[in-house]
């Protein structure tokens, strides 16, 4: 939408400019100036709009190792507890046969 809004602007300075000789000069830079002025406040959100999505990539990026680590973690205790409970089940077998 900027692109198509800046493109007509463009055209019609140029257009003006072709018209009206040094006068019109002047006008298209007026123009131009003020597009760049006025466009200053969307470059800086774009920047900072930018530096948010890498910061949230990070962020992202981060929470999944994190996860990563900890999935790890518990699927190694789940294993010690499985063992555990098997090594508890022999001992109940074992105990049931002394009775």
């Amino acid at each position: 939408m900027k692109k198509v809004f800046m493109a007509t602007i463009f055209s019609s300075a140029l257009l003006l400019s072709a018209c009206s000789g040094q006068n019109a000069s002047e006008e298209l830079d007026n123009v131009l100036q003020e597009t760049f002025s006025a466009e200053k406040e969307y470059r800086d959100t774009q920047s900072e709009m930018e530096k948010l999505e890498k910061d949230e990539q990070q962020l992202f990026e981060s929470i999944m190792g994190l996860t990563q680590e900890q999935q790890e973690e518990v699927s190694g205790q789940a294993e010690e507890a499985m063992e555990s409970a098997d090594q508890r089940l022999e001992l109940l077998k074992t105990e049931k046969r002394i009775d």
